[in-house]
């Protein structure tokens, strides 16, 4: 999360709402500002911080209506982008999808200059009809001791869908061709 006291005057602030802040340290090490939005709170102090900062872009993660006070503040004087962090499969939950026309109509508007997706596959799609590109988000990356097990098998969680992990565990033992324990 970004220190106020030791701004390094970059080309560009992403703002991140602490709803996601699970996606913090990718952020962070890929762009080097990062300021944590809490939606729910008083944005003016935030405002100010901007308006007092000498960033050229300002990149929001994903579309939030919270947003349209600091879209109004730095459309024009600054360069305003959205990074669309859901995949296409994402595009089936009404609010995700509501999210998204909301982020093609502001770049319609010229109310923002770019959005990025986070998946390619996503970015395939939408390439020949608007202003897009693909985010690679970095990551640190760890060294693993030799004591490593390839026999365990990771499981990706969809918070919202009881039966996604279940799924998700089958598909990953058929992959492995390992037998469920039950």
């Amino acid at each position: 999360m970004i220190d106020r006291e030791l701004i390094y005057n970059d080309e560009q602030l992403v703002i991140l709402p602490t709803l996601q802040k699970e996606l913090l340290s990718a952020f962070e090490y890929t762009y080097k500002n990062v300021l944590l939005l809490d939606l729910f709170g008083n944005l003016s102090e935030q405002i100010k911080f901007i308006k007092n900062s000498n960033f050229k872009q300002i990149i929001l993660v994903d579309y939030y209506p919270e947003y349209e006070g600091i879209i109004y503040q730095f459309q024009g004087n600054r360069k305003i982008k959205i990074f669309f962090t859901k995949s296409l499969g994402a595009f089936s939950n009404e609010s995700i999808y509501i999210q998204f026309k909301d982020s093609v109509k502001l770049l319609e508007q010229n109310k923002i200059c770019k959005i990025g997706f986070i998946d390619s596959n996503l970015y395939n799609v939408f390439k020949n009809r608007f202003n897009c590109c693909v985010v690679s988000l970095d990551i640190e990356k760890k060294e693993y001791s030799d004591k490593f097990n390839d026999k365990r098998v990771g499981i990706l969680n969809e918070y919202n869908k009881a039966t996604h992990s279940y799924y998700n565990e089958l598909s990953a033992l058929a992959f492995k061709n390992y037998t469920a324990s039950l």
